[in-house]
């Protein structure tokens, strides 16, 4: 554990960068008499929204904060330090002088005012929208191939400012309601059966729709040809940022072997090139399920467009086409064969 002894912090503001100090570091900073935190995060599109605190069971949330932190992009922290100082060079003072007990802090010659206005504490319903082909097989039928999507956004801040989210979630979104028009139309069926999940609440990150997905308790008014009593998901396909991005199609570094491989495999007879890539980092809070034994995350590579610029006109139309085609075919194979 982490020893912050001597660490006096009275009458000052803080400046740290995300990744630098433990989560839990702001009630530590108050605790030794700090006015406010300034949280350096990533250029990400997290670190430009209003922070929502959302209720939890205790309500806690009613009790106002004495303490304000303000997440900020590393270019405002950088029109904040005084001249010829930069967060590079803080970094090299802090490894040069950092104490045994893991800490080290430098006095700035800057001075800062903090403000927060909160509002009252409001109920809010999130709708999420879910439909599901019923699988036709006695031995297949209870088990589910779960198409996921987030289908909100970031909406307007506080100022005024419209994040469209074109490709986060709306093109995900798009391909989620073309396959289920498509498999409706065309009255597939399916030996397994094909749930399709439009989330909300995806800036909540709260692990609820893991939770849901690993309850077979909410499927228990699913209805398929299948034998058993148990009606579950056993594969999941999560979207996000199919719209627009590099030339790779990305594949969650800890997804199912087996899926994949599949991905991989129809990715080819449609010229994508589809790898799996090491970092997760590249996938943000993308959903991660242990219940589930068969899955995978899927998204276009390359930096994430300024949420503030993620419109329509960023969409790549071939992108999204090539996607949808490919996942069209990957979705009925685990809809109809018996290998997975």
């Amino acid at each position: 554990m982490q020893s912050y002894i001597g660490l006096d912090l009275r009458g000052r503001i803080v400046l740290l960068v995300d990744g630098n100090a433990p989560p839990d570091f702001p009630t530590e900073a108050m605790l030794r008499g700090a006015l406010g935190v300034l949280w350096v995060a990533g250029d990400g599109r997290d670190d430009i929204a209003s922070q929502i605190q959302f209720a939890n069971p205790q309500q806690a949330y009613l009790t106002a904060p004495t303490l304000p932190v303000f997440r900020i992009r590393p270019s405002t922290a950088a029109a904040l330090l005084p001249p010829n100082v930069t967060l590079t060079g803080l970094f090299a003072d802090g490894l040069a002088h950092t104490r045994e007990n893991g800490w080290f802090t430098r006095d700035l010659e800057t001075a800062v005012r903090m403000s927060v206005t909160l509002g009252q504490p409001e109920a809010v319903e999130i709708p999420n929208i879910i439909g599901y082909v019923p699988g036709t097989d006695l031995e297949l039928g209870n088990e589910m191939v779960v198409l996921f999507v987030r289908y909100d956004g970031l909406g307007i801040d506080p100022d005024g400012v419209v994040y469209p989210g074109a490709n986060h979630n709306a093109a995900g979104t798009a391909v989620l309601l073309e396959l289920a028009r498509l498999w409706q139309e065309q009255g597939l069926e399916a030996r397994r059966t094909i749930m399709f999940v439009a989330w909300s609440g995806a800036q909540q990150d709260d692990g609820s729709a893991r939770r849901w997905l690993e309850n077979d308790f909410n499927f228990r008014h699913v209805r398929t040809q299948g034998t058993r009593s148990n009606v579950g998901p056993s594969i999941l396909i999560q979207l996000d940022y199919v719209g627009a991005g590099g030339d790779d199609l990305l594949i969650h570094p800890q997804s199912s072997r087996q899926i994949a491989g599949l991905m991989v495999e129809k990715g080819q007879e449609f010229d994508l090139s589809v790898l799996q890539k090491a970092d997760t980092a590249e996938f943000g809070g993308d959903m991660i399920t242990r219940r589930i034994p068969l899955w995978t995350t899927l998204k276009w590579d390359g930096p994430v467009i300024p949420p503030d610029e993620d419109v329509l006109e960023n969409i790549s139309p071939e992108k999204l086409q090539s996607f949808g085609q490919m996942l069209a075919l990957a979705l009925t194979q685990l809809a109809r064969e018996t290998n997975y």
